[in-house]
């Protein structure tokens, strides 16, 4: 056998084997029991049949292992070729402001039956109305009796959830300072970026606030109900905090629900801190945090480039997919702004459509995109997903838990999103391996943390 294919082919064999491994200690790591039992076969199977080759040592043989290797080289010059442009969020028509009224949240936690707003709220949208009283029957997220109920989980979701109730209390009555610093805006926006960061974000971004993300009536947020909101606040601080994987691969059981309210309240610390700095320095500055909103922070992270909105009506960013929890800050401090991102969420998100044939109450669709207040977007159906969390007893889940997007943050789930990003024909081949390393339906249930099991021993 010619010596350097010889060479080149038992570093294949090694390269093989080495690959095998990493994946195998990820697929551990991870608790990925089925990608474990196949990511094997098939690394085994691979280095198995190059062994032999190599062993066998004839002419054949070498005009296997070097028609292999050049093919392997091949490929991956193909799928790494930057063939794929940018995709943004198409605007198609005017844009209007939300009414937060119309949000399931204000529904269903400010409208109380009997009560004037009830009454006003359904005169006004009647066709809501069965199918929001229907949902009322149904047992309330985290409560005694609910599907997926454990007492001392339960108890530590209220526990945290109550802890931002009291942060809600005094989102607008804090003063700003009388006197206003002369600052440098690049060197601030580096600053109050690094602050997020350093008390646990993992990211952050600058933009320049969207009239249309702000509410255009104040629904499920504290104070007045259907008060017009006014907020003049010009530049819009994003941050998100990241959801522990093995959390999330529990959805859709409780511990998801309490992942959730953990990265709510370490969004609303965060998004605090930089507010009471801001008003420290003499500017207006506002938080935004779960229950007390003033505007839309999803599609304002799209804007300060943190991520996409993808198939299920999340953020899909590019290292955590959909794993994160947005909490917002206005003010009118000048801020440097971010720009818009583009990774492929909107074509592979056209394709996957793993999110919405796992979603247990069909919210999801599988239809192309289509014209949403303005915007061409896809659209989840609120009522259906809010339906499924009362019978269920949790915030669910699912979508985000098989989301090829959210796979840790390591270099084995990096490499795949640096090649998706570029090319389209490796969006394609990753799907594809996504469904056959974890399954079109995922099954794994991953393994909490100690104190989560230990809650209700």
């Amino acid at each position: 056998m010619n010596p350097i294919i010889q060479i080149t082919g038992w570093i294949s064999f090694a390269t093989i084997i080495a690959m095998g491994g990493y994946f195998a200690y990820n697929c551990i790591k991870e608790h990925r029991g089925r990608a474990l039992k196949v990511g094997t076969g098939l690394f085994g199977s691979i280095a198995a049949v190059l062994l032999g080759l190599l062993l066998i040592n004839n002419s054949i043989s070498l005009s296997v292992i070097a028609g292999g290797v050049l093919l392997v080289f091949l490929g991956g010059i193909i799928l790494t070729l930057p063939t794929a442009k940018p995709e943004f969020i198409e605007r198609v028509g005017d844009v209007k402001r939300v009414d937060e009224r119309d949000t399931m949240f204000a529904r269903f936690y400010r409208l109380k039956p009997d009560s004037k707003e009830y009454e006003e709220y359904y005169q006004q949208h009647p066709e809501l109305k069965n199918d929001d009283d229907e949902i009322r029957q149904l047992q309330d997220i985290c409560t005694p009796g609910s599907k997926s109920y454990k007492p001392g989980l339960g108890k530590f979701i209220d526990e945290k959830f109550g802890e931002i109730h009291e942060i809600n209390q005094n989102l607008d009555v804090r003063e700003t300072a009388i006197n206003k610093q002369t600052l440098n805006p690049v060197k601030i926006t580096n600053e109050l970026k690094q602050m997020a960061l350093d008390n646990g974000a993992v990211m952050v971004g600058m933009t320049k606030l969207n009239p249309n993300w702000v509410y255009s009536h104040n629904g499920r947020s504290e104070g007045d109900w259907a008060k017009p909101v006014k907020l003049n606040h010009k530049y819009a601080i994003v941050i998100a905090v990241e959801m522990d994987h093995q959390m999330c691969m529990s959805a859709p059981k409780l511990a998801t629900t309490a992942e959730t309210a953990i990265r709510y309240h370490q969004g609303a610390v965060i998004s605090n801190k930089l507010t009471d700095y801001i008003l420290s320095l003499g500017y207006q500055a506002r938080s935004h945090i779960d229950g007390n909103y003033r505007v839309m922070c999803q599609p304002i992270a799209v804007d300060a480039g943190l991520g996409e909105l993808g198939r299920m009506g999340l953020l899909i960013t590019e290292k955590f997919g959909p794993r994160v929890r947005l909490a917002v800050v206005t003010t009118d401090l000048e801020l440097i702004e971010d720009k818009p991102i583009s990774f492929g969420v909107q074509d592979f998100c056209d394709i996957c459509k793993k999110c919405a044939s796992n979603c247990p109450s069909g919210a999801i669709s599988e239809n192309g995109k289509a014209n949403y207040n303005g915007i061409l977007k896809w659209q989840i159906d609120m009522v259906k997903c809010y339906r499924f969390w009362r019978i269920q007893g949790t915030d669910c889940g699912l979508c985000m838990k098989v989301c090829p997007y959210s796979h840790p943050d390591n270099l084995m789930h990096n490499s795949i999103r640096w090649v998706i990003k570029r090319n389209k024909l490796a969006r394609r081949l990753a799907l594809l391996g996504d469904d056959v390393l974890y399954g079109r339906r995922v099954r794994d249930k991953g393994k909490l943390p100690e104190w989560v099991e230990e809650l209700d021993e």
